[in-house]
């Protein structure tokens, strides 16, 4: 712990009147902080021309302002950034106390401040502290450090005030000001499905801040037997959450593709049963979505958005997909109606083409240098002849390559397709995909997807896809 930092706390913590300068838009997040050590601050200052009279619940002065307002007895100026500090002293009289905290020492500040809460309120978001060291010693550690503390839900009425996106806030609060809903919503279920993450709690914990964002939306853990112990079980029914224990297929499919497909089926099958529920989100156990009023806004897109055929009742929506990979759709998140997602996770038995990989892993390499030259091609959707390009000679060659690779995602997708659109065509491949892009799938943007996996961990998932939402949006504006 950095000692000059402890020495500049305690001296602040010494004086009646605290003015914070240079904290930018993370003014008040630093005022709560600081505010968390005991140390109370009495505003912000600017240099001149200042554009309001109060920030985030603290008045703004000008520097002026508060030379005859401060002495070296009472008063300091604590610059948020170290480049400000010379700048602020040349604005004040030599009497008045004013310091700067650099980089590292903001660092540290927030270091502190995680090591006083990690243990109680943070646990569901860091796996170790190796991790969480690594995390806030980045170049954008602030930036990480604030969008990933609005992950927390608590309930503890003695927390204190911390600060979320510049407004503070009581923990009491569950999610915080502006987290909760805007509007009820009573015809959604919530499915989440796989085995239980018990690390820090993280399923357990997902459910409970989906529980107090959602009092009355069904929600359904899909697992395994042997996933949950006595006081999970025991938490998810103060919760009213449903936990389904199913056994394991005995055949888990390539890329364990069963395990999802039966997870899935039957939790969708429970909402379809003992619920109302019109519209379904199928999620992950080690998934968090952080998106205010994501139900809504998912929903939203369905209304917004009507299917281009009568094969569905509402558009699927995804959070990604590939454009030059025909049907290549991540399989990890869907919303959709409630039969449509039935539809979706159909109880199908594994074909043999998924051993096709195994035998020739060579097509593997081919496909992904076929789907870079394609993808430049299928992308530029807009340039005239685009139909022809879809149905020319090439096209339908990569096809026949395309069609026999298989991997989960692309399983659940085409088979689905088949089943419930019309016959996957070899030579017709690329078609077929635009068509189902433009008719029946809409792409959700970023969702704030926490995923407690792989390099994923400690990170908010960013949709990287090519056909992401604004790409999706201009491909169904042209072509529908």
């Amino acid at each position: 712990m950095d000692a000059n930092l402890n020495d500049l706390l305690l001296f602040c913590k010494g004086k009646s009147r605290l003015f914070l300068y240079g904290a930018g838009d993370f003014g008040a997040t630093y005022a709560g902080i600081l505010q968390y050590f005991g140390i109370k601050a009495t505003g912000f200052v600017v240099t001149r021309n200042k554009k309001s009279e109060m920030f985030c619940g603290l008045p703004v002065y000008e520097i002026d302002e508060i030379i005859n307002e401060i002495n070296e007895y009472d008063g300091v100026v604590l610059s948020m950034s170290s480049m400000f500090q010379d700048e602020v002293k040349a604005l004040l009289p030599d009497y008045v106390p004013a310091y700067g905290i650099s980089h590292g020492a903001s660092v540290e500040l927030q270091k502190m401040y995680t090591d006083k809460l990690i243990p109680e309120k943070l646990s569901s978001i860091f796996s170790d502290l190796d991790v969480r060291n690594k995390l806030l010693s980045g170049a954008h550690s602030s930036d990480i450090f604030f969008r990933t503390i609005t992950s927390i839900c608590n309930d503890d009425e003695d927390d204190p005030d911390f600060v979320i996106h510049g407004e503070i806030v009581n923990l009491k609060k569950g999610v915080g000001y502006g987290r909760l809903p805007s509007f009820p919503i009573h015809d959604v279920a919530i499915v989440m499905q796989g085995p239980i993450c018990t690390a820090h709690d993280f399923t357990l914990n997902t459910a409970a801040f989906y529980r107090k964002l959602y009092p009355y939306v069904p929600i359904v853990i899909s697992t395994w037997l042997g996933e949950t112990d006595e006081s999970f079980r025991c938490a998810c029914k103060d919760l009213d959450i449903v936990i389904l224990e199913n056994e394991l297929p005995s055949e888990p499919g390539f890329c364990h593709v069963n395990y999802q497909i039966t997870s899935s089926r039957l939790g969708i099958k429970y909402i379809s049963d003992y619920t109302k529920a019109k519209y379904v989100l199928k999620c992950r156990t080690d998934q968090r979505i952080n998106k205010k009023d994501f139900l809504i806004y998912l929903q939203g897109l369905l209304n917004n958005f009507l299917p281009g055929g009568d094969k569905l009742k509402t558009r699927l929506c995804f959070v990604e997909a590939h454009v030059g990979f025909p049907f290549f759709i991540a399989d990890f998140l869907s919303f959709g109606s409630l039969s449509d997602m039935e539809k979706l996770y159909y109880n199908r038995i594994e074909i043999h083409e998924c051993d096709y990989v195994r035998k020739h892993q060579d097509y593997f390499y081919k496909l992904v240098n076929i789907s870079r030259c394609v993808s430049d091609r299928f992308s530029n959707y807009r340039y005239e002849g685009f139909t022809e390009f879809l149905r020319s000679k090439a096209v339908k060659n990569n096809g026949h390559t395309f069609s026999k690779f298989l991997n989960a995602e692309l399983f659940i997708i085409r088979t689905f397709f088949n089943e419930y659109i019309e016959n996957v065509s070899e030579e017709r491949l690329f078609e077929q995909y635009a068509d189902f892009l433009k008719n029946y799938v809409v792409i959700a943007d970023n969702l704030m997807l926490y995923w407690y996996k792989y390099q994923f961990k400690l990170r908010l998932w960013r949709d990287s896809s090519e056909n992401a939402y604004e790409r999706w949006l201009e491909f169904y504006c042209l072509y529908h």
